[in-house]
């Protein structure tokens, strides 16, 4: 085993230290406050999302039953949060609940000011993280575009290996700093807010230190350059500890969410609109154990073609299987889930915003090969090419290896 990417991920450390420490003194404590008070709230919906996954997975014919049951318990879950902070915003909108002071209801007036702060220190510390990431992301797709990889039988060489392991190094280390800094910030006040204060510091400080360890832990690799199974087990299914990875997290939550839900209507459809039935109809749902990935086949997420067949949202992968014109696309093969399953631990290590700039980096990739298909040599690249597409791909075991759409990347990190 070797320890690889070291030094970069250090000067990625420190970057993400002076570049953040700003907006950490002023925003961020009371954002990361607010997130600590609804923290519970996220983990009861994602474990809503895991338990239907898993008994369809295991049972498919319960996967209406599933659905009715996630919408009813969803419905009075958010009834519930929603009424309490309707209560919070009206105690801090009334001026005899803010003159009270100390009575209960004041005591949920920061709440309110607290979740409004949180938006702002999301704004703010999103703006710093898409700089600094966005620039050592397109530092390392820049030099794999300009000197085309080559691919090995045995260990895997390009031209770009240094500089491209220097970036990924550094990217690693922002993401594991921000990551370190947030659960400090949050999981004190979401587990005192859940035990009592004896057992909620106790909690919180191994959840940081499982944090800091899994961030430390993609920065050990084999000889064959490839992060250890057990560390993409453990990244993946605790993906949703890691506060870099929250905004995909809850974006994916509302695109499962909301395709469940939806669901029941397609049997209203089946004789009157039986293409719009197809449309909102899941076909299937299932968790892959190696890193707890949920796959839902079907569904408006999944089939209003956002990313082509298929696409992820950190813990969540849609696979599409129609479309409102009626033509259903192929079957998905096993290595584009271990392909999706790749960008998971993308966000498990590089965070939502390495994601984020990975989707449109794609797109770029899209739009110039488009621009240079004339060209006597064909396009000059295609969207697998994408730095973030690479990275993904190197999750895929299937063979051929390493494989996407008929193109091998000659990097190595998940597989």
């Amino acid at each position: 085993m070797s320890l690889v990417t070291v030094p970069a991920a250090i000067i990625g450390f420190i970057l993400a230290l002076l570049l953040l420490i700003g907006t950490f003194l002023t925003a961020v404590p009371p954002a990361a406050a607010a997130f600590g008070l609804i923290f519970p709230l996220y983990v009861v919906v994602l474990a809503l999302c895991y338990v239907p996954a898993a008994i369809a997975g295991a049972f498919p014919a319960t996967l209406g039953l599933c659905a009715m049951v996630f919408t009813v318990v969803l419905f009075f879950v958010g009834l519930g949060a929603a009424a309490d902070l309707l209560a919070a915003a009206t105690v801090a909108l009334t001026a005899s609940g803010i003159a009270a002071g100390a009575t209960a209801g004041a005591s949920q007036v920061p709440l309110v000011t607290l979740l409004l702060l949180a938006v702002f220190g999301l704004l703010a510390n999103a703006v710093i993280q898409i700089l600094l990431i966005g620039l050592f992301y397109h530092v390392a797709d820049l030099v794999l575009w300009l000197s085309p990889p080559t691919v090995a039988t045995g260990p895997v060489t390009i031209d770009a290996a240094s500089t491209e392991l220097n970036m990924r190094g550094t990217l690693l280390g922002i993401n594991g700093f921000v990551n370190l800094m947030l659960a400090i910030l949050t999981y004190p006040v979401a587990c005192i807010f859940l035990f009592n204060p004896g057992l909620g510091i106790i909690v919180a400080v191994l959840t940081i230190l499982f944090v800091m360890a899994a961030s430390l832990g993609t920065l050990y690799r084999s000889a064959a350059g490839v992060v250890q199974a057990d560390v993409r087990s453990a990244l993946g299914w605790s993906v949703w500890l890691m506060p870099s990875a929250w905004p995909m997290e809850v974006l994916g939550i509302l695109f499962y969410a909301a395709s469940l839900l939806l669901h029941p209507l397609s049997c209203l459809f089946v004789t009157c609109a039986p293409t719009l039935a197809n449309f909102l109809r899941v076909t299937g749902l299932a968790v892959r154990r190696d890193t707890g990935t949920i796959v839902m086949t079907g569904g408006l997420a999944a089939n209003l073609g956002i990313g082509g067949l298929a696409y992820n949202l950190a813990t969540f992968v849609f696979v599409r299987t129609a479309s409102l014109t009626g033509a259903a696309p192929g079957p998905f093969p096993e290595s584009g889930l271990q392909h999706e399953t790749g960008h998971h631990l993308n966000v498990a290590a590089f965070g939502s915003y390495f994601h984020l700039i990975g989707w449109l980096n794609e797109g770029m990739h899209v739009l110039l090969s488009a621009a240079t298909a004339a060209l006597p040599t064909g396009p000059v690249t295609v969207w697998q090419r994408a730095y973030a597409e690479q990275l993904a791909t190197t999750n895929v075991t299937a063979a051929p290896a390493r494989t996407v759409a008929g193109f091998t990347t000659p990097l190595r990190m998940w597989g």
